[in-house]
């Protein structure tokens, strides 16, 4: 409601006169205003605009002269425009909160698509079947084997990181909470099997070079047996022929003219001792 100024039972008689000649004071100047830009066409949109704000600043002048009886009148209409702008405020700050949940859903859908794009280059790569023909090959698909490991490390931090972003927004009443908690158990199961395609793979890599070691030193062993075959040869023939003259010489004194027997009995034992004596040398020969 706009107050009334110029009442009867509020103004005095010489009140009328001062609030005309303000009247004629601002059509005046407003009238001069408009006669001294009049000549250039670009100022008529400001004059437009100038003049009612003027005209509206002048008003709180003239109530302020005038505000004993209004005071109230103003008190009531600052109330008004307060409690308009009260549902206002709320409503924005409420549209507020609501953008910058859907701001938040949608930046943590978006780092969950790269992510995921991430993970299928890495699914792709340990897909391989490549393990290598020789150590060297072997061992270089090992090292970026280990290079992937690392990366899977960093995107299972990553992932974690999200994952409690997600269970805050849930628990936060977040509208998406349950469908971002449900990407986010997407992207964990993704995960896991890459970490156990890459165990796997790990363990085939390892595998190989291994058994590329492992045929390396078997070969090893084999040629070492084979060059200490004949050393052990010839130590096992000078035993033998050590033992061999270490018999002959005991045979050799054994053969010795022994003295002439004194009766039958002698003779019969020296006999026994020639014959055990001859087929000492008879293995002998044998064993040479």
């Amino acid at each position: 409601m706009t107050p009334d100024l110029c009442g009867p039972e509020e103004l005095s008689p010489e009140e009328p006169c001062k609030e005309e000649s303000v009247n004629t004071l601002e059509n005046s100047s407003s009238d001069e205003y408009l006669s001294d830009d009049n000549d250039d066409p670009a100022y008529i949109p400001e004059r437009s605009v100038e003049t009612p704000v003027r005209n509206i600043n002048l008003r709180p002048r003239r109530a302020v002269q005038y505000a004993e009886k209004d005071d109230h009148d103003i008190k009531q209409l600052c109330q008004e425009l307060e409690e308009a702008y009260s549902p206002v405020s709320s409503a924005a700050e409420e549209r507020a909160a609501r953008r910058e949940a859907a701001l938040k859903a949608q930046q943590f859908l978006h780092d969950a698509a790269e992510v995921d794009s991430c993970l299928a280059d890495k699914a792709a790569a340990l897909a391989s079947g490549d393990v290598g023909n020789d150590r060297h090959r072997a061992t270089q698909l090992l090292t970026r084997h280990k290079a992937v490991e690392l990366e899977l490390d960093t995107y299972a931090a990553i992932i974690a990181e999200m994952g409690h972003v997600a269970q805050s927004m849930a628990s936060g009443g977040h509208p998406e909470g349950a469908a971002l908690v449900t990407r986010h158990d997407q992207l964990a199961g993704s995960l896991a099997r890459l970490q156990r395609l890459a165990a796997s793979r790990q363990a085939a890599l390892m595998e190989s070079v291994c058994s590329e070691s492992w045929q390396r030193l078997v070969e090893q062993i084999q040629s070492r047996s084979q060059r200490l075959a004949a050393p052990g040869e010839i130590h096992r023939f000078h035993r033998d022929a050590g033992d061999l003259l270490a018999g002959a010489g005991e045979r050799r004194t054994r053969l010795a003219p022994p003295p002439a027997p004194l009766d039958l009995r002698a003779v019969t034992a020296l006999l026994r001792d020639h014959d055990a004596a001859e087929n000492d040398m008879v293995a002998i020969d044998a064993q040479t």
